[in-house]
């Protein structure tokens, strides 16, 4: 240690030297030397850290004191403690030298505690059998950090290094932990590991170290640490978890690799967390990358390698020494420097990302591996899971690079797409109507010979603009025109979930603006993809593998529209272990690059052979397995029935006859197919051109149907049958134009003609009113019926006197032969004439009467002859017998004017004054008594214990009587005896039927004094209502011999309390029942809530003078709205409706 400080301080170009002789085999003896040469040139300082006991015991001690150690005597100072036991370093405890080593040599366990700090100006050196890290432990050296130890035989004693301290910081040029035989955790939250290139103000820049490199048994890294290194370097013998979720990134001076190795689990990332390395080494038995996680290599590499020799990595006849995997899954089984050597020094690719495992790999659903060179390998299975991405798209050669690049013009605004095994498109000058190439394709081209596998990454489109822009195109981040990069696969078995993809698309161009102009460069190619496997197994999903051309794109301005050309397709090579047939569950796309965008879509000419111009040539889906003869494409499918093949696809079959014979077997090698002939046909070994049998026809060799017969490969119509319709063919398959036929009917003649009373294409009857004679063609109309009162009765008329009949209005042939309709009668069916109209013979419509000498008279019989016809006087009319029907006025005034004008004409002003007189004081009276009788209401005190109210039909008169309806309102429903409300309706409705001997009171009083006649009407009226208010009252109460309406049950309230009461307006238009329940609590009642029922205010009267329309504001229930919320208005509502009224 004292030789590698003078050394490095000294004699720096010499310490790699001595630094290797130190790690050689002889540790010991290389340890020897260099404390010998020390001792000898330099001296010494040594400085103790100090380090108490506790509570007399000797195994454990405590460093409770900070030491700074700054300078010393000789070329080096060390401070150093050693203790055999238990080390304690306390919180916030500081060690610091200036520029020398730190080191710590302890037999048990060293803790260092919250807040303690380590710094060191050269190494710090920590040997403990287990060392535990706190939190916010800070360790800072200008050169390493080296954590482990060693017994004094060498051998490795350390049983766990533990860092869960969150935010711990490590500070250093490089992180060595050797923990062989134990457990490494680092698991912290917020915890940093910064090596490399430490940052720390006090300490000078030291060239770059190797990083963070630990050997362990076992490792866990937890997703709260951050690791910012150029390199990492983690081997453990069993399991190792790498969570560091985005924290695995790049540093100042150059990008991480990351070399990761475990003997049995490796598992990497955490859910949703990206990792941005530069290159990637991992190698266990089992492979797990979590969900969501995303590993992008973010250098943007390309893959070369020369033509490669027969044998190397394909040879047709030792398939398996083509794969690169087998020799690297074997030295997986190593430790990690042989796996990296052997990738470095013995496979000519190099590779960004390589993913080894012994047995299995297992990408979780959504994660990602980006990379422009991926390989992955496994001795036995590979799962990607579903949303899965391999991906080496736009990661090959930039614009303008590559072996096939696409052209660029000063002349043209766009450049040609890339070549791979298949030409780019063409950039591209075009209108509405014109394309016209202006940037070509690369002039070269790749070309499959199965002698070598196409391993370089694929070229860039063309740049398309002027060279000093193209390097920024290059730098561009989403890499516009790069080619596609290369993944290579090789398992035994590949398990694959929905939407699992492994992807190495080249990119489409990007518009660039020079001097106001724009350029837009041309589509990358397609990259490749390599895949070494026996079975393809999925779950009903489908793995793509896409190798497509970058798109071609568009400019448009007012002087001139551009297009790029689109890249090539890529190539897609699969080797099935010999069994054909494997990739039933693969999709394989390498086409060229086309025109996607919507709008550029729109703007370029339609043409086919124009677009040809522009779009990417397809590339290369083969089989890297020969297939057998007869199984063509990537997959080795069988060729399918009817074609046959030998080389990269299959031939249509053209031996078989044109018609009627079919190829029976697939994956045929030569063009001679095997074919049979269709059932129903002679065998081929008899027919070889499967011709039909007679009466057949087509490729199926079908009958020919009824009405048809054979002529060569086709049916012919036959056309002998006579009389259209009134004939059939009857018999099918037949081979002359004589075809066999019957006539539809017994009774036609020997030609199938028609008989007498038959016509039409059919020979069908003739209809009811038609005609015909022998052999007619159609039926002639009957012209004999006299009159349209009269019908034809017979099918089948043979002569033109068909039968006929008079309607069933019209009476008899025999009694009128020309079915005339008789006067009183009229229409085309001859019916009566209604009441008030009258008619002659034979009229088509009838007549209204005008013979009706007044208002009071009407028209009294059917069917009038003439136009005189039948009335009679009205009950309105003063006299029955009256020839001119007159009113009571008219009929009056006459009588008095027949014998004495004045005495008449006077008696009359008379009688007129008296009938005002009498309304004007019968309606003061109605309205006096409509304030004061309160007879047909119910008292206000009862509100509270009112149910409901049930309001009667009509209006109590003669034309309206009242009634009730037998429905029992919901309200009281439970509390009614069915049986007894039916018997209660029935006597009601009956009882309010108007009686005869009034109707008649009141038409004669009508006559002899009409303004008399309202208040005996409202006489009567007031009558009824008084019966009904004893007849509701005699019902609910169960007396005069009528039965209660009301049930008794427990749990309801007793009759007694329950009342039912008539209430009716004074004039008695408007009726209704009120039911009570007055066992109710007086505190329980609510007023309406008219959100939740609606209130019906019903209007008495009958709209006449003396009986207006009016609504009752003294009734309880309008009282009661008053009384809510509506207040006043409520008032002022009834007063303008009676007003209005």
């Amino acid at each position: 240690r004292g030789l590698k400080l003078f050394f490095r301080r000294s004699l720096f170009p010499a310490f790699p030297l001595l630094k290797n002789l130190h790690r050689g085999r002889s540790m010991a003896w290389s340890r020897f030397v260099s404390l010998i040469v020390a001792a000898c040139l330099l001296g010494a300082d040594a400085e103790d850290v100090p380090c108490t006991t506790r509570n007399g015991n000797p195994a454990i001690c405590y460093i409770s004191e900070s030491v700074t150690v700054m300078e010393g005597w000789g070329w080096f100072t060390i401070l150093s403690l050693k203790f055999d036991g238990d080390v304690f370093v306390e919180p916030g405890i500081r060690l610091e030298t200036g520029h020398f080593d730190l080191s710590m040599e302890i037999t048990g366990t060293l803790t260092i505690m919250q807040g303690a700090s380590l710094v060191s100006g050269n190494d710090i050196h920590l040997s403990a059998r287990a060392i535990e890290v706190g939190n916010n432990v800070d360790m800072a050296a200008n050169s390493s950090v080296t954590i482990g130890t060693v017994d004094e035989h060498g051998a490795d004693i350390c049983e766990r290094v533990s860092i869960l301290g969150d935010e711990v910081m490590i500070h250093a040029g490089a992180l060595e932990i050797t923990c062989k035989e134990g457990l490494v955790e680092i698991i912290g939250e917020n915890s940093r590991l910064e090596l490399g290139l430490v940052r720390r103000p006090d300490f000078a820049h030291t060239p770059l170290s190797a990083g963070l490199t630990c050997i362990c048994n076992s490792a866990n890294i937890g997703p709260g640490v951050v690791l910012a290194s150029p390199k990492v370097s983690i081997e453990a013998a069993t399991d190792l978890i790498l969570s560091a979720a985005d924290h695995i990134k790049v540093t100042e001076v150059r990008g991480m690799e990351l070399n990761l190795k475990a003997g049995e689990w490796l598992h990497m990332g955490s859910a949703e967390s990206e990792w941005r390395v530069t290159s990637l080494r991992v190698a266990a038995s089992f492979v797990t990358v979590q969900t969501g996680h995303v590993i992008k290599l973010i250098d943007h590499r390309t893959t070369t390698a020369p033509r490669m020799s027969r044998g190397k990595y394909y040879n047709t006849k030792d398939l398996k020494n083509s794969d690169i995997c087998p020799p690297v899954v074997q030295r997986a089984a190593g430790d990690l420097h042989d796996l990296l050597d052997y990738t470095r020094d013995q496979v000519e690719l190099r590779f960004d990302a390589i993913i080894v495992s012994r047995t299995s790999f297992n990408l979780l659903p959504n994660s990602r591996v980006v990379a422009a060179s991926l390989l992955m390998c496994s001795g036995d299975t590979g799962t990607l899971g579903k949303g899965v991405m391999l991906s080496a798209a736009c990661r090959g050669h930039g614009p303008g690079q590559g072996h096939y690049y696409g052209e660029t013009r000063q002349s043209c605004q766009s450049a040609g797409g890339a070549a791979n095994f298949g030409q780019g498109g063409q950039g591209a000058k075009f209108n509405t109507k014109v394309l016209e190439a202006c940037a070509l394709s690369s002039p070269n081209r790749r070309s499959y010979d199965r002698a070598w596998l196409p391993t370089s990454t694929a070229s860039g489109g063309g740049c398309g603009v002027p060279e000093s822009l193209c390097e920024q195109l290059r730098d561009d981040s989403q890499h516009p025109s790069a080619g596609g990069g290369l993944i290579w696969l090789s398992m035994r078995r590949l398990n694959t979930q929905k939407q699992a993809k492994i992807i190495a698309d080249g990119c489409a161009g990007k518009i660039m603006t020079h001097d106001d102009t724009e350029y837009i460069s041309g589509g990358g190619s397609g990259g490749q993809i390599i895949m070494f496997v026996e079975t393809v197994h999925s779950n009903g999903s489908r793995l793509l593998l896409s190798s497509v051309g970058g798109a071609a794109s568009c400019i448009r301005s007012a002087a001139a529209s551009f297009v790029s050309g689109g890249g090539a397709g890529g190539f897609v090579g699969i080797s099935w272990s010999d069994k054909p047939g494997s990739g039933k569950n693969l999709d394989v796309s390498v086409e060229g690059g086309t025109i996607t965008d919507a709008e550029c879509d729109r703007l370029v000419p339609q043409d086919r052979r124009q677009r040809e111009k522009v779009n990417g040539e397809a590339g290369k889906a083969v089989s890297l397995t020969r297939c057998p003869p007869g199984y063509v494409g990537p997959f080795c499918r069988p060729c399918a029935v009817g074609s046959w093949g030998r080389t990269s696809a299959c031939q249509p079959c053209k031996n078989k006859p044109k018609y009627r014979a079919v190829y029976t077997k697939e994956a045929h090698d030569n063009k001679d197919c095997p074919y049979r002939c269709i059932d129903g046909v002679e065998p081929e070994d008899t027919n070889p051109t499967c011709s039909c049998k007679s009466g057949h026809v087509g490729e199926d060799c079908v009958p020919c149907p009824v009405g048809t017969w054979a002529k060569q490969e086709s049916c012919e119509h036959c056309e002998n049958k006579p009389h259209g319709n009134r004939s059939k063919y009857t018999q099918a398959a037949w081979h002359n134009s004589s075809c066999p036929f019957t006539c539809n009917m017994d009774n036609y003649g020997p030609n199938c003609e028609c008989p007498a009373g038959y016509g039409g294409p059919s020979c069908t009857a003739c209809p009811v009113g038609t005609w015909s004679k022998f052999d007619s063609e159609d039926c002639k109309p009957c012209s004999n019926k006299p009159s349209q009162w009269a019908e034809y009765t017979e099918l089948a008329g043979q002569s033109p006197k068909c039968t006929y009949r008079c309607i069933d209005t019209v009476p008899p042939v025999s009694e009128n032969p020309t079915c005339a309709c008789p006067a009183g009668f009229a229409g085309s069916t001859c019916a009566a004439c209604p009441v008030g109209t009258w008619s002659t013979t034979n009229s088509l419509a009838c007549r209204p009467c005008r013979n009706k000498p007044s208002s009071f008279s009407e028209y009294m019989s059917p069917a009038w002859p003439n136009a005189t016809c039948a009335y009679r006087c009205t009950s309105d009319a003063f006299s029955l017998s009256d020839p001119q029907c007159r009113g009571a006025v008219q009929y009056i005034a006459d009588i008095l004017l027949r014998y004495n004008s004045t005495v008449g004409v006077l008696t009359f002003v008379a009688f007129f004054l008296l009938g005002i007189i009498v309304v004007c004081l019968s309606r003061s009276s109605s309205m006096r008594a409509r304030r004061r009788d309160r007879r047909f209401t119910f008292i206000h005190d009862k509100l509270p214990y009112h149910l409901v109210r049930l309001h009667l039909f009509g209006q109590n008169s003669i034309d309206s009587e009242w009634t009730i309806g037998r429905t029992v309102p919901q309200t009281v429903e439970h509390l009614i005896l069915a049986q007894a409300w039916d018997k209660f309706v029935s006597e009601l409705n009956r009882e309010m039927k108007v009686k005869r001997l009034e109707k008649v009171g009141e038409g004669v009083l009508k006559m002899l004094h009409p303004p008399l006649a309202p208040f005996f009407l409202l006489w009567r009226r007031r009558r009824r209502g008084y019966a009904m208010r004893e007849m509701v009252r005699a019902y609910s109460e169960g007396k005069s011999n009528k039965d209660s309406v009301w049930r008794i049950l427990p749990g309801l309230p007793e009759r007694r309390s329950l009342q039912m009461i008539f209430t009716c307006d004074v004039s008695a238009t408007v009726g209704y029942i009120d039911f009570f329940d007055l066992s109710q609590e007086l505190c329980d009642w609510n007023g309406p809530d008219l959100q939740m029922e609606t209130r019906v205010l019903v209007a008495h009267g009958l709209g006449s003078y003396l009986e207006p329309f009016a609504l009752d504001v003294g009734d309880p229930l309008v009282e009661q709205l008053a009384q809510g919320s509506f207040g006043p208005w409520v008032y002022d509502m009834v007063y303008t409706f009676n007003r209005l009224a």
